[in-house]
């Protein structure tokens, strides 16, 4: 089957669908070994990737109110566990391209301030989150930026979910030519 594509023939917001739907279709599947952190965490990756690329690089996304601000991903100030700005002074944008980084360019160094990737929580044996960390080198005249967050497997459900939700509102608008 062909992918849907938008006016200028990219496939990625058809692919974020899709991936919906193949995650719904993962928890279906009755086993006894379920990696459902696993796959979350990979779609939760992919999805960020597309998200980034058309919300903030092609800027052919633009975002609703209800998704300005970080809080309204339900990212809260308390799942920070460090970072060198204010959380209000978190941008969308700041935040997911972090995300971003963590999950696609692990960096790991004998400094551990100075690396980037994530890792998971256990609870009583099983994976219930993950910490994601960023901290890029500094650029020339560019203010040192840092972040650690902590995502539990919920949370990870409900960012998948939102933007899950905001690619089904996009391809909607660009099904009618908005």
């Amino acid at each position: 089957m062909e992918y849907d594509k938008d006016k200028d023939g990219r496939i990625q917001a058809d692919v974020a669908r899709r991936l919906g739907i193949i995650l719904e279709q993962y928890k279906r599947i009755k086993c006894e070994n379920k990696y459902e952190s696993t796959i979350s965490l990979l779609v939760l990756q992919n999805l960020v990737i597309i998200f980034r690329d058309y919300a903030f690089r092609i800027r052919s996304m633009e975002l609703p109110e209800k998704a300005k601000k970080l809080s309204l991903w339900g990212i809260t100030e308390d799942m920070i566990i460090e970072c060198s700005k204010e959380y209000n002074d978190l941008s969308v944008e700041k935040g997911f391209s972090s995300i971003r980084h963590s999950l696609c360019h692990p960096e790991f160094s004998e400094n551990e301030k100075k690396r980037t990737g994530y890792t998971s929580v256990v609870e009583n044996g099983e994976i219930s989150g993950y910490t994601l960390f960023h901290y890029p080198p500094k650029r020339q005249n560019e203010e040192e930026y840092y972040i650690e967050i902590r995502l539990t497997c919920d949370m990870v459900e409900a960012l998948i979910k939102k933007l899950l939700e905001l690619f089904e509102e996009y391809n909607k608008k660009k099904a009618i030519g908005v």
